[in-house]
Formats: structure tokens, sequence, C-alpha cells
């Protein structure tokens, strides 16, 4: 059995080493963007901010490790397209023929229709990449002020990592507080203090409607101007989608997969980030976006690819 699976991260890395666990045999292939397999994405921040000293320790294991398991990588490189009648995946390297197929795309990091927000000096936090953008700008252009978008995880931990490299730093939430979907307000005012006695400034319940300056030199929030030399878009993630859509498989805001984690094409699976799971309290299809809840769709994904039929539990998607 050849099993193409198209995503490196956590879902698809974690799939190839189970599937390997289970069939000594198949043959099992991984495409993926970045250059590495399996990091860890939430250890990207403490890399920006030099308490992980260099990308490379916050790797899983090695690409030999896999080398090892006789998994064939084809990395930095990106599938166009999923021909369903051929069984192919078409890639910028290549075809590549499968008898299985796994869809573990994950999400990509969510930028608004801001003006100027592609402007030289804005940036996400979402991958290695990323980082080593950040780190390349914050050496050549030594900027003194950040603006954060967005008070969330990544936002938070974004901005602690600029102010812990010595930065003055604003941090502008649309809603009323910070962490809007994870706490309320009186839990939020515990974490909101903490993080001013860092001297993180907050500005809540405004937006950025735009970004000023190429490269860039403040932000704008209604008619008020802060000025900034570098600005964190951290206003969320969506799941990457469009390949399946393009396939022609069912889609909602993520992949649609049943309790096997089958799409609307038996021959292919979704897993991680990109596919929909259930919610064990309301019954609803969600995305849960958590590595624990990826390794489990991993597992139940490589068992059900031989011939096991291991229902996927609903999640609490709690952290």
């Amino acid at each position: 059995m050849r099993i193409v699976v198209i995503g490196s991260g956590t879902a698809g890395s974690n799939f190839a080493l189970f599937a390997r666990k289970l069939d000594r045999k198949a043959e099992i292939i991984v495409i993926g963007k970045e250059k590495t397999m399996q990091y860890s994405p939430c250890a990207l921040p403490f890399v920006l901010s030099g308490k992980i000293p260099k990308l490379e320790d916050i790797i899983v294991f090695p690409n030999e490790f896999y080398e090892k398991q006789k998994i064939q990588m084809m990395l930095d490189a990106e599938a166009k397209e999923i021909d369903r009648k051929r069984k192919v995946v078409i890639t910028d390297k290549g075809e590549v023929p499968y008898d299985k197929l796994i869809l573990a795309t994950g999400s990509k990091a969510f930028v608004p229709p801001i003006k100027g927000v592609e402007n030289d000096g804005v940036f996400t936090l979402k991958t290695m990449d990323d980082v080593k953008k950040i780190q390349a700008y914050l050496e050549e252009r030594k900027p003194k002020k950040a603006v954060v978008i967005g008070a969330g995880l990544i936002g938070l931990e974004g901005a602690v990592a600029f102010r812990e490299l010595g930065l003055e730093v604003v941090v502008v939430e649309l809603l009323e507080h910070l962490l809007p979907t994870m706490l309320d307000k009186d839990m939020a005012s515990i974490v909101q203090s903490h993080l001013e006695e860092k001297g993180i400034e907050f500005k809540f319940g405004v937006a950025v409607s735009e970004i000023l300056g190429n490269p860039v030199e403040g932000v704008k929030i209604g008619e008020e101007e802060i000025k900034a030399d570098i600005v964190l878009v951290a206003t969320g993630v969506r799941a990457n989608v469009d390949l399946a859509r393009k396939a022609g498989l069912e889609v909602n805001r993520g992949i649609v997969v049943n309790e096997y984690l089958r799409t609307s094409d038996p021959d292919i699976y979704a897993i991680g980030d990109c596919a929909e799971v259930f919610d064990a309290v309301t019954g609803n299809r969600i995305l849960s976006q958590l590595g624990t809840t990826a390794v489990r769709m991993a597992k139940v994904a490589a068992e059900n690819v031989f011939g096991k039929d291991v229902k996927f539990r609903p999640v609490f998607n709690t952290a």
C-alpha cells in the first residue's frame, strides 16, 4: 500500500510514525512545505525572545530519524492539486500517486484586510520562517516599539517576547479584554495586571484601521496614531482547506470528516488543524486546532487506514 501524507506538522508527522508501527512494509510518503518535519510551534515565541537558543532546538525528531523508519520525505514542496480520479497528488516537484491520502494541511495565520498590512515590518508568528523573518528585521532595523494586533495566546506571547528583547509594546484588541475566547473579564484582568507589570500596554475595544509607513512607522486606531517600527498581526488562524475544496471534498470551516476521520472520499482522510471534529458537550462540528487533538487523530486515522474501524471520540477541547 502506498500512503501519501500532505503536511509535515504535528498531525502528518505523527500519522507517519503511527502508520509505520502498524505496518513495516507500507510505502509512506510525506509532502511538506517546510524544510523539516514536526517541530513545536508553541515554542516559536520563546525562540524569538532568546529563551530557546535556536530554531533547531524545537524540532521533535531530525529528518534522519524518519529516514531510519523508511518514511519518505518530500520537503520544501507544495501540493498544488489532488486528482481523485487518477489518485495522484500534483506537486511543484512532480506527481505522487497514492492508494490512501492523508490531508494534514494544518492552519495558517489569519491576516485581516487592514490597509498597509503587507508593508515591510508587518509579521505573523506561525512558522519557523516567520521567526527567521522577524529576527532578520530586528537585526537590520533595530526597532524600538512594537504594536501587536490581537490579545490571544500568540499575541500575548509575541508581546512578551518583544518586551524581553527590550522593545516598548502596545497590544491592541478589538474585544473588551485579553484572551477573550478563553477567560472571563475578571480572570483576564489578573493576567493583564501581570503583563502590565512587565511594561506591556493594552488598548481594548478598538481596531487598527491602517498600518502607516513602509517600512512601518506606526498604526492608526480611529483618529489616534501610535508610533511603531514593527507590527505583529496575531488575529487567529484559519484551517488550510483550499486543496480539499479544489479537489471537490466536503468543506465547512474545516474539512468535513466522519467519526472514522474519512472525508467525503473514502480513500482520503483529514486530521489535525485542517479537519473538523465533534464537540463533546454540544455535539457540533468544531475546529479543535490543538496539538493533543492532532496526535489523537493521527493515531486513529493510521489504524483505520489499515482496515480497523476505530471511532474518533468527540473532544472537550481543553488545552
